[in-house]
């Protein structure tokens, strides 16, 4: 396996836990790690891949749905199942993120069905069930169950399937030992010939030509821009969106390459100009925009009179300046 990272220039990080059986990695705890290790190292922002085992799997599941940034991932891929706070998924991740689970059938093989099935159903949404186990075949070995987005369907295959431009899949090895979920995995050369395929495609901004612009409220600002995936192929047009994040979520403002911007508040706003490749590898470029308040202000003032004498007896006090 060091050959293999070695000839894809990969840098292998493996953050451990404390020690304390009372302690366990979160979200958090995986963002921060994460940060660090794009500040420390030459990091190329599109070829991030996150991966955690056992515990580890649990935390970069969660990762996933209290991150605000999770699509950063280029690729995620989590061994012997466990859920973390939830068996769910964002809806908008897996339209994405390229995402697959390792297990043991016997080691919460169903929870693991259960994740990709809702992940499906978030991909598509259509409110309709994607059940992978409805036409799953009778086998006693390592079965590779992988979802098309275009038909809306599964299909099960044999051994570890490296199949690009489906989304999500799911691995289930024979047993129930719990170590399975990652030795098998991570021993598998078909794991890493699909992870080191997955890199974000360029996202480019033509205009504005600066990422932080400032306009006035009501005016229109020119948005323009373009993505290429990684073989170099322009991305189309259906597949490019301007999208703000709403609690975490991209909300789609308009879709193309060109839009305009407009509004009548003030304030500050990161709009993201969003691509998406084939293979569900997605990634945006941001624009920061501060929108001012010009509105004309005038200004009455009531000028009081420049001194005043106040009645004091046979001394009157007299009072010539005013705060």
């Amino acid at each position: 396996a060091s050959n293999v990272f070695e000839s894809n220039n990969a840098i292998v990080l493996c953050p451990q836990n404390a020690g304390d059986t009372n302690s366990w990695w979160s979200a958090s705890g995986v963002r921060s790690f994460l940060n660090d290790a794009v500040l420390r190292y030459r990091v190329d922002r599109r070829r991030i891949y996150l991966t955690g085992y056992s515990a580890g799997c649990a935390a970069v599941h969660d990762f996933m749905n209290q991150d605000a940034a999770p699509d950063d991932a280029a690729a995620i891929f989590i061994c012997a199942w466990r859920p973390g706070n939830s068996n769910a998924n964002p809806s908008w991740l897996g339209r994405v993120v390229p995402f697959w689970i390792f297990t043991a059938d016997g080691d919460l093989g169903s929870s693991a069905q259960a994740c990709v099935n809702d992940m499906a159903a978030g991909i598509m949404g259509t409110g309709l069930a994607y059940n992978c186990a409805a036409n799953r075949p009778s086998s006693t070995t390592t079965q590779t169950a992988r979802f098309s987005p275009a038909s809306g369907t599964w299909t099960w295959t044999t051994a570890v399937d490296s199949t690009e431009g489906v989304n999500p899949k799911l691995t289930l090895f024979p047993g129930s030992t719990h170590a399975d979920g990652w030795n098998k995995a991570y021993a598998d050369s078909a794991l890493w010939t699909w992870l080191f395929k997955q890199q974000k495609p360029d996202v480019v901004l033509a205009s504005p030509a600066a990422a932080n612009v400032s306009i006035a409220v009501g005016d229109i600002l020119q948005l323009d821009g373009s993505a290429k995936d990684k073989d170099g192929r322009a991305i189309a047009e259906a597949c490019l969106s301007w999208t703000e994040r709403v609690n975490n979520v991209p909300t789609v403002l308009a879709t193309g390459g060109s839009a305009d911007f407009s509004t009548q508040e003030p304030g500050i706003r990161i709009i993201q100009l969003r691509a998406v490749d084939s293979a569900f590898r997605g990634n945006h470029a941001d624009v920061t925009i501060t929108v001012q308040n010009v509105l004309p202000f005038t200004a009455r003032f009531n000028f009081q009179p420049s001194s005043v004498t106040l009645p004091g007896g046979n001394s009157p006090i007299t009072i010539s300046s005013f705060a």
